[in-house]
């Protein structure tokens, strides 16, 4: 009997102490089942992760890069606008300086027109003397004193290129002709030209010349 208990734990333990094949393989495979899992899941997000910082990353230089292009942009088109606007200032100067100079030149041929025709050098032109001043009319040779309220506006004939006050479209520019007399036989002429600024501030350029009786 005791033979037979010592056998019956021996096989007992000796069970216990080797299992089965098939329950190895089966308890191996669900283990490596397990860890493939795992080892997909870590992939899976540190993946995501990786890829979402990239992105990231990726949207911040094109933001930056943009942000550059328009600095860029921006300084070209300001650089432009005050080429433009350099342009546009320097043939205002070059036309008021010659429409000043037009007026003296104009009052001056008159000057000599009456002193050839003997009707006095100042016979032409003393309507100027008016406190109002006068304005010339160039193309159409006439000199008319100004109202109360100013000169009028000088016109543009864009047929002819010629400044007048018949025919042509408004231009800003008012020219004003002023004589001060300084004795019998000498006058000063001042030829101004205004046309309205920025904000409305009114500019003006004059030019002055003396005049004499050359006959003396």
């Amino acid at each position: 009997m005791t033979g037979e208990r010592n056998k019956k734990i021996q096989v007992s333990f000796g069970n216990l102490m080797r299992p089965a094949p098939l329950e190895v393989f089966n308890k191996t495979r669900q283990f490596i089942g397990k860890s493939r899992r795992r080892v997909c899941f870590r992939a899976f997000f540190n993946s995501r992760g990786a890829s979402g910082h990239q992105k990231g990353f990726t949207l911040i230089e094109t933001i930056v890069a943009i942000t550059i292009l328009l600095f860029g942009i921006m300084g070209s088109l300001s650089l432009a606008t005050l080429g433009v606007r350099g342009v546009t200032q320097t043939r205002s100067n070059i036309t008021v300086a010659f429409l000043a100079e037009e007026g003296l030149e104009y009052m001056r041929g008159k000057r000599d027109e009456g002193v050839m025709r003997g009707a006095g050098w100042l016979n032409f032109i003393n309507i100027c003397s008016d406190p109002n001043g006068c304005y010339v009319d160039v193309p159409n040779d006439a000199i008319i004193v100004c109202g109360a309220s100013g000169c009028p506006k000088l016109l543009f004939n864009e047929a002819n290129g010629l400044f007048n006050h018949n025919f042509g479209s408004q231009t800003q520019f008012t020219r004003k002709i002023k004589i001060n007399t300084i004795n019998a036989n000498e006058i000063e002429i001042e030829s101004e030209i205004s046309w309205p600024g920025r904000l409305g501030i009114v500019q003006s350029v004059s030019i002055k010349s003396h005049l004499f009786d050359w006959q003396i």
